[in-house]
């Protein structure tokens, strides 16, 4: 109860039934106070943060989960402290939904909006001038610099894989196709 990190959670009777609030109903998912500036120096913003301190190791950048659920001023937070920690650093955020906008608080976005149009197109439920229009009101809602930025995701940890999802070769490889040749960064996940 006396612990200096206490302000870092949301604690309280009125979070229900752990006492503390979680993320997704997960109890080991404990939601952290990303309002407090006392988190945000020691997560990313001071020069003793995790994020600088790691930037200091050697990393490249940070990837950040659910990106979209930590919202925009926040994640422009996280990116200026990273690009004042390591010059060149790259903050890459998780984005399931439509990613115009994103691009413009990090330096990219994985992009599974990009590869639920691509499964679309692959598994014949989205006609091709319908993604062709989809890929078109994108680039319009943003620009072509910033859905360049999109690393395209078909498959990874959160959803089935590629092989599991179509096992049909002709299909899996016309993703494939799709996912390396429309505007963006194709990620190739595990």
């Amino acid at each position: 109860k006396e612990s200096k990190f206490r302000k870092f959670f949301f604690l309280g009777e009125e979070y229900k039934p752990h006492g503390y609030k979680v993320w997704g109903c997960a109890p080991s998912l404990v939601e952290l106070a990303l309002e407090t500036k006392e988190l945000q120096s020691y997560l990313w913003s001071g020069k003793d943060s995790a994020l600088a301190k790691w930037l200091q190791r050697g990393a490249d950048g940070a990837r950040l989960d659910v990106a979209s659920e930590i919202g925009l001023e926040l994640l422009s937070s996280i990116t200026r402290a990273a690009h004042r920690h390591k010059k060149g650093s790259l903050v890459v955020g998780e984005v399931w939904a439509y990613s115009p906008h994103w691009t413009s608080a990090m330096d990219a976005v994985m992009s599974l909006h990009l590869g639920v149009l691509i499964y679309g197109v692959a598994e014949g439920t989205l006609p091709g001038p319908s993604a062709a229009q989809s890929l078109s009101r994108m680039i319009a809602d943003s620009s072509i610099e910033e859905v360049l930025k999109c690393w395209i995701v078909v498959s990874n940890h959160d959803m089935p894989r590629l092989a599991h999802r179509l096992p049909d070769l002709q299909a899996r490889q016309f993703a494939q196709v799709l996912q390396f040749t429309w505007p963006g960064c194709p990620l190739v996940y595990y």
